[in-house]
């Protein structure tokens, strides 16, 4: 029995519909390993950090598995906790945040919240 294949910019169409639906991209990313890099493409297009230690730790551990996601990161926006002073440790996660921008090649913008 044969299967039919689509072009893959058909693949590529139906994947981009789905630009905004982060589940539904994460099960498009199981259908089909031609899929992923469209996938990743629309999922770690725009990086929503919040600058503790926990978080930066945990994208810098998904940064040594996968290290091509760097290449689909274009926009990184970094939260931090409100208060009203600057604290030490505030400074060693600024460097922190400051090491993992630096690796992504691609980024092109930047929002401090």
């Amino acid at each position: 029995m044969a299967v039919a294949q689509l072009p893959p910019e058909l693949y590529d169409i139906i994947v981009d519909y789905f630009y905004d639906d982060p589940a539904t991209l994460t099960r498009c990313a199981l259908v089909c390993r031609s899929w992923l890099p469209a996938v990743r493409f629309h999922s770690w297009r725009r990086l929503c950090l919040k600058c503790t230690a926990v978080s930066l730790e945990r994208f810098s551990q998904v940064l040594d598995v996968s290290p091509d996601v760097a290449y689909y990161v274009r926009d990184v926006v970094i939260t931090q906790k409100k208060t009203r002073f600057c604290t030490w440790e505030d400074l060693h996660l600024l460097d922190a945040t400051l090491v993992i921008l630096s690796s992504l090649p691609n980024l092109t913008q930047l929002t401090l919240d």
